[in-house]
């Protein structure tokens, strides 16, 4: 990196953390998803939005249709698991001497992590793409919105409007 950009690092975090926080207050009327709660103290560095998916809330629709969903409605959302979460890899195994057991992280890891990608580059006034983006969260659980040619998911129609309650995923 150039050492000319560096001033600027700080200004260009302040803008990516208040678009980030506009964003995860649009999804609180979102119920499929939920951004990852930030502990207190820390300072998130927005290389991706992490969020929470929750099927139920979303009348059983799979994680990874929904993904396919948001996908096709341009956003650029990451449904894979985390293959080995990071408490059962080997470098961290070594350092304790055994395998530890986390059962909240291997289900996040294994049927809810959701990743937004590309939001790192949020760093003037996104105002009008945070809408966009939050609009698109709320559509990407009625299948007959998405755009295109058939897409080989199941037929999908949400029931009634949701969007103002929220489900207990835990």
């Amino acid at each position: 990196m150039e050492t000319a950009l560096l001033p600027h690092l700080e200004g260009w975090a302040a803008q990516r953390d208040r678009n980030h926080q506009r964003l995860c207050r649009l999804l609180e009327s979102v119920p499929e998803v939920a951004p990852v709660p930030e502990p207190s103290g820390c300072r998130h560095a927005w290389g991706g939005l992490a969020l929470a998916y929750c099927g139920e809330a979303a009348d059983g629709l799979s994680r990874r249709h929904y993904a396919q969903n948001a996908n096709g409605l341009g956003l650029p959302l990451r449904a894979r698991p985390v293959t080995i979460p990071l408490h059962r890899r080997q470098e961290v195994v070594g350092r304790w001497g055994q395998q530890p057991r986390c059962p909240v992280a291997e289900r996040r890891c294994a049927h809810e992590e959701l990743i937004l990608r590309e939001s790192i580059g949020w760093v003037g006034d996104e105002r009008a793409l945070v809408q966009e983006v939050g609009s698109a969260f709320r559509q990407a659980t009625i299948v007959d919105q998405i755009p295109g040619p058939s897409n080989g998911l199941p037929r999908h129609q949400a029931h009634g409007d949701r969007r103002g309650s929220r489900h207990s995923c835990a």
